[in-house]
This record gives structure tokens, sequence and C-alpha cells, in this order.
């Protein structure tokens, strides 16, 4: 990297470097200027100019500076790579992708090149995919659901409604975490449609709903019950699941065994799915109690609430053809009383660890009213 030579801007540029590192960006952006006006070629003088502005919170003066640092300088990665990184950070992945991908080619043994533009190159897919939508109303859902909840019943009735289907938005399920995948959301472009899946809230969860216009429907039931048809499923049917590796000795152990297990291995999953969905902005909040109770009202307020074009005579004929699924187990409330203490204590101690957790209330669960 050239460094200046003439006295006066070597001075300057000296002065720069002491208030960089003394964290006086400003001041070290306004050495490094004086430098760059009496010798203009130093490329490590503007360099050091772009990362002072960029620490100083100016990201688009530094950008700027690092374009010319690209100019004047093209095989210098470093502000290439800075440039990139600082129009990743503004959204512009298109551009951030293009110049990490000529760099990466340019530069094969620099591993940080191909991982971020592996990163930057997805956005850019993301953004591309999430626009083919943009400005369409169309009604979508996500039943972020605990699992033996009554979602796959919901879901079948919610497909079932006028413009609407069934979406798969995960390439496999089993034991793999149910996380939203970018190519099945692109594969359902222009659809109206329902998934359902067993899955957490996180930011980029929330970010690709909102990207591909998705809202999130929160199904939850009351613990001890979902544990009791946990334990009727595992004895009979799957045991694959993704929050807990489980072997087939499980259909051999006592119930109380059985109960501590679930208790232990499982539940911990089930109380962050509960923490998280009840705290998260803009989801629609469903109990499988009253669901059971009321579906024509709690399928109107659904239908309501996503925008979905059905009358009470559509929702009747929805639930007429859907009946009851195969896997929707035996259903009902109260089923929890099975659970043996000894297990509801070790359930009871990690909900414990967040105060507003109301999942092991004994008769219903209750969660925070959405602000609208």
């Amino acid at each position: 990297m050239s460094a200046p030579t003439r006295p006066e801007a070597i001075a300057l540029y000296n002065e720069g470097c002491t208030a960089l590192g003394d964290g006086a960006y400003a001041a070290a952006a306004s050495f490094f200027r004086r430098s760059l006006m009496i010798e203009p070629g130093a490329l490590q003088t503007r360099y050091n100019l772009g990362a002072a502005l960029e620490r100083a919170g100016d990201q688009v003066g530094s950008i700027a500076v690092y374009r010319q640092c690209v100019a004047a300088h093209p095989d210098h990665m470093d502000s290439a790579y800075n440039l990139a990184s600082l129009l990743a950070d503004r959204g512009a992945y298109g551009e951030a992708a293009a110049i990490l991908d000529d760099l990466r080619r340019r530069f094969p043994d620099e591993n940080k090149l191909a991982q971020n533009y592996a990163i930057v190159a997805w956005r850019h897919r993301l953004g591309q995919e999430a626009a083919r939508d943009a400005g369409r109303a169309l009604p979508r859902i996500l039943v972020a659901c605990m699992p033996k909840s009554g979602s796959t019943f919901l879901a079948d009735v919610l497909a079932r409604l006028p413009g609407m289907q069934r979406a798969h938005l995960v390439p496999d399920y089993g034991r793999r975490e149910q996380e939203l995948d970018l190519e099945q959301l692109a594969s359902h472009q222009g659809l109206s449609y329902v998934s359902q899946l067993h899955i957490r809230p996180s930011k980029l969860t929330h970010e690709l709903l909102a990207a591909f216009g998705i809202r999130p429907l929160f199904l939850y039931r009351n613990i001890w019950d979902v544990m009791a048809s946990l334990r009727d499923h595992m004895n009979v049917h799957s045991l694959d699941w993704s929050m807990a590796q489980i072997d087939r000795d499980f259909r051999g152990w006592d119930e109380a065994r059985q109960y501590d297990f679930l208790a232990r291995t499982m539940m911990p999953w089930f109380v962050d799915f509960y923490v998280g969905w009840s705290r998260a902005p803009d989801r629609l909040s469903v109990r499988y109690e009253e669901l059971m109770a009321d579906p024509v009202a709690v399928l109107r307020s659904i239908a309501a609430w996503a925008a979905i074009g059905a009358d009470e005579a559509a929702i009747g004929e929805a639930l007429a053809a859907t009946g009851h699924s195969a896997t929707f187990n035996k259903g009902g409330s109260g089923r929890g009383k099975a659970v043996p203490e000894a297990a509801r204590a070790q359930v009871q101690a990690i909900a414990g660890f967040y105060p507003r957790c109301r999942l092991c209330a004994a008769v219903r669960l209750s969660v925070p009213p959405i602000r609208r």
C-alpha cells in the first residue's frame, strides 16, 4: 500500500493515525484529508480516511472514499472488501455480491471472501424473490404451533377456505428443525396459503415472514394435556421429533419414566416456543381449547385477521369437509391430569425462569393481548 512520502503529508498522516487510535475519528478524518490535499495519490492515507469516516458513523462518506480507492487501485482487496461490507450494511446486496464475487475469484485463498459472498448473495436473492410479490395483498398464514395442539386440523380447515391452499415451507420434516426455507418460499410466489410448522421465533424468521407477507398465528395448548398426547403419540406413532432424540426403548419404559423423559428433554423446547411467540409482535394467538369449543367463531376471527374472503357458510363447509385429522389423537382437555407431580415439577422449574410465563397454568394458558 502506497504511503505518503512528502514530509508535510507524512506529519499529517501520523497525526491522523494517532487520533484514529485514540478514538477521535472526526479529528483523524480531518488530518487524513489535509494530508491528501498535499499528496492525493497516497492510497494508505485515503484508505485510513475511509476507515475513520466509517468508525465515525459516516457510511455514505466512507463508501465514497472506498470507491475512490478501488477506482485508483483495483487490486487493493481491503478497500473493495470494506466497500462491499458497507454496501451490504445499507441493503445494496446486489452490488456488494458482485464485488465479493469478483474478489473471491481473484483472491481464492482468502476464505472470508467466499464466506461473505455466500451470505450477501443469499440476501440479494431474498430481496429479489420477495420483490416478486411486492404490492400483492395475498392471505398467507404460518401456523406456528406446539405439537399436539390441533394444528393439523386447523391448517386443513384454513386450506379449504376460498382461495387458500396448503404450503410446505420447509424441504423436510422428521428430525430436522422446522425452519423457513428460501427455496420453498420462492416456489409459492403468487399463491395464498397456510403452512403449519413447529417453529420457534427468531429475527430471521420474522424477517422472512415480513418479506413474503406471511402472518404468524401462534397456536398453543395446556402443557399437561400436550404431554399426555405426546406420550400417547410416541407409544403408537412416530418417534422422530426435532426436540429430542427418542430411542425405541421409550416404549418399554413405565409411565413415570416416559413423563420424566418428556419433561427433561422435550419440554425446554415447548417453554422456549411459548415464551418466544407470546412476546412476538403482530401475531394472532389461538388457544387449542377455544378452537375446540367454538371452531366457527375462532375461524371467523382468523379469516378476518388474515383478510380471507370466507363467510360463515364457507367456514362451515370447510369444517364439514375436514372433520378430525388422522393425527388428531384423542383431543379434548383435562388429559394432563395423568402427568405425575415429579414431571410437572421439572417443567415448572424451567418455566419459572420466565416470571410472566403462564405455560403451566392449571386450567388455561394466558398470553398478553396484541397491541393493535
